[in-house]
């Protein structure tokens, strides 16, 4: 019906124009107007059809090429939401003139809302450290600029709600008429894959860590410092088994700003944890991730203190485990609350704890004979030069008595206002410091008897407070930290004493100006997770003496050489050497066992006795 309306339309349209024709050029021949019109309407008859025809095809190929067009735009449109990569063109100016689905998905713009903005400022304004991105350095606008096509692998477009997102883009130039009219970008989210890439890379640095440290403490100090800097944690540390099993001590602590974290870092060095206790003591029972969003607001952390005046909020802990036996807890903190588990600390943590779980057995284990290995060869060491220092102190003391009584005699003859009689008293006082030089000898050839009885150590101790702070002048603070339940144990009153003082003296040399110098005793130990000595394998009850001072401490060169006799770092004339091998040999004498530990502004001597027997109860 529409194409016949269309037909008569053409057929009355030829015969008005045909008509107008012919009357404009015979307007004088008025009585031929009748043939005019029957001509004119044969001629339209007949060439009507030939005329909508050729409008009919020319329709045809409008409505063909519009439909042509519609499919090209729902083409290129599905084609471009199908992309599971983000696409996006902008002009020359940098605004967005089309994006797809994925882009606005990923950025976090739906339904067209970064068309007709400026890309740069919206979402590419910053580098991932933080750092201002100015539009001169984007490789995208140098694609506009000389139509070059740019591949960017580890760059950060910034989402709708401010968190970054690593990308991978592709900025090519958009060119009409040999002219560039703007750039199309495709970009991919790469964070994934980033991530894991990350995690490899730290898997490898740590058990590569592990396999070449000299020993497992530098190992796990180099792990959670490679962790913490890769995860960006405030701190890290690691609990691991106590000798018993019954308990997690601090193995190491790491933080890449100490000074800042001095209150936690003392509180995590003295922490001892039960199964279920703190942080590690959860990870402890149930062998899998733990986190705490904030730590100053868990009743189950007892650092909580320290951590809120360091600073330090969120916490995540991560077992490390072989053969399915939990081995240690790594540790770490943030200065943000944690509001849940990411994949890292869900997926690369646990899998990284997993590979160093045989790797620190091996190690723990390579320590341990090289512990015993070397304790044998310093033993021996130690006992040879005991059997020496006795021979000679012997020898040395009889020269001595009989010296001794000549001059004695010598001054018994001689006035007292004698002029040599003063030269003699003075060579009587020599030999009195080398008779109590000799007496040390002996004392660590263990040579020289000792009567032993029951003694209450915090007794001795108290008995000491004057002289101790005599000996310091004021200028050192005493501080005593006893256990009222401590056991009596088997000792000479004169030989502990003389360990105190000669700990005391060696603090009070080390400190130039003001400190501390602290006493500890405690009843059990064994709750501390700190042993005294691989030496000494003490069984039955024991207790522990701790002797610290806040001094610059000692070098790791020289603190397996201090107990020798005669090794000293004092200026020549300052001291014998004898005093910490003295220390040594009496705590030998009374069956103990002694260790140091040391670093700058601490060092402690823990010394382990064992505990007088018990009583047998009265029969009736």
């Amino acid at each position: 019906m529409r194409h016949t309306n269309l037909f008569l339309k053409t057929l009355f349209a030829v015969i008005g124009v045909e008509l107008m024709l012919e009357l404009v050029f015979d307007y004088s021949d008025t009585s031929g107007a009748l043939s005019i019109a029957l001509d004119t309407a044969i001629l339209a008859a007949c060439s009507a059809p030939i005329i909508y025809y050729f409008l009919i095809r020319e329709i045809k190929a409008l409505q063909r090429e519009r439909e042509s067009f519609k499919n090209t735009g729902r083409t290129a449109s599905l084609v471009l939401n199908s992309v599971g990569e983000g696409v996006y063109g902008m002009d020359l100016n940098g605004d967005v003139i089309f994006s797809n689905k994925a882009a606005e998905d990923m950025l976090g713009y739906h339904g067209g809302g970064i068309i007709g903005r400026n890309s740069h400022a919206l979402f590419h304004h910053t580098r991932a450290d933080g750092s201002a991105y100015p539009p001169g350095d984007c490789a995208i606008y140098s694609a506009a600029r000389d139509g070059k096509t740019r591949h960017v692998g580890d760059e950060v477009f910034w989402k709708k709600d401010g968190s970054p997102l690593q990308v991978e883009y592709v900025a090519s130039p958009a060119m009409e008429d040999g002219k560039i009219t703007g750039v199309i970008v495709a970009f991919k989210d790469v964070t994934e894959r980033r991530r894991t890439e990350r995690g490899i890379k730290l898997l490898h640095a740590a058990t590569r860590i592990i396999s070449d440290a000299p020993d497992l403490q530098t190992a796990m100090k180099l792990v959670l410092e490679e962790i913490c800097e890769a995860g960006g944690w405030s701190a890290g540390e690691a609990f691991s088994l106590s000798r018993d099993g019954k308990r997690l001590e601090c193995a190491v602590i790491w933080a890449p700003e100490p000074e800042r974290l001095k209150n936690f870092i003392e509180a995590s060095e003295r922490s001892v944890f039960r199964k279920g206790e703190g942080l590690p003591g959860r990870v402890w029972v149930s062998l899998e991730p733990a986190w705490i969003k904030n730590v100053t607001r868990d009743a189950n952390f007892p650092r909580l203190r320290a951590a809120s005046e360091d600073g330090l909020k969120g916490a995540i802990s991560v077992p490390v485990l072989a053969d399915g036996e939990f081995v240690m807890a790594l540790d770490f903190f943030s200065r943000r609350e944690i509001d849940g588990l990411t994949d890292v600390q869900t997926d690369f943590l646990p899998a990284i704890a997993a590979q160093l779980g045989h790797r620190i057995l091996r190690k723990q284990a390579d320590d341990a004979r090289k512990a015993a290995m070397e304790q044998m060869v310093h033993g021996q060491k130690m006992e040879s030069l005991g059997r020496t220092a006795g021979a000679i102190a012997h020898d040395f003391n009889n020269i001595l008595t009989g010296t001794k009584g000549f001059v004695s005699l010598a001054l018994e003859t001689l006035p007292q206002d004698a002029p040599v009689a003063n030269y003699i008293r003075q060579a009587a006082d020599g030999i009195n410091r080398g008779a109590a030089l000799t007496q040390q000898l002996l004392a660590f050839s263990r040579n020289q008897a000792s009567e032993m009885s029951d003694l209450d150590l915090n007794a001795v101790i108290k008995g000491m407070d004057a002289m101790l702070n005599m000996l310091f002048q004021h200028r050192i603070r005493l501080k005593l930290e006893l256990d009222p339940e401590l056991p009596k144990i088997r000792g000479n009153k004169s030989q502990l004493e003389q360990i105190l003082m000669n700990l005391a003296v060696n603090a009070r040399d080390a400190m130039s100006g003001a400190g501390e110098f602290a006493i500890t005793t405690l009843s059990r130990p064994e709750e501390s997770g700190r042993a005294c000595s691989a030496e000494y394998e003490i069984t039955g009850r024991t207790i522990r003496l701790s002797v610290s001072d806040t001094g610059p401490g000692i070098p790791e060169d020289i603190i397996d050489k201090i107990f020798e006799p005669f090794f000293t770092t004092k200026a020549e004339g300052k001291g014998t050497g004898m005093g910490l091998s003295t220390v040594y040999a009496l705590v030998k004498t009374h069956k103990g066992g002694i260790s140091v530990t040391s670093k700058p502004g601490r060092t402690t001597f823990d010394i382990c006795f064992p505990a007088a027997a018990l009583p047998e109860p009265v029969k009736r």
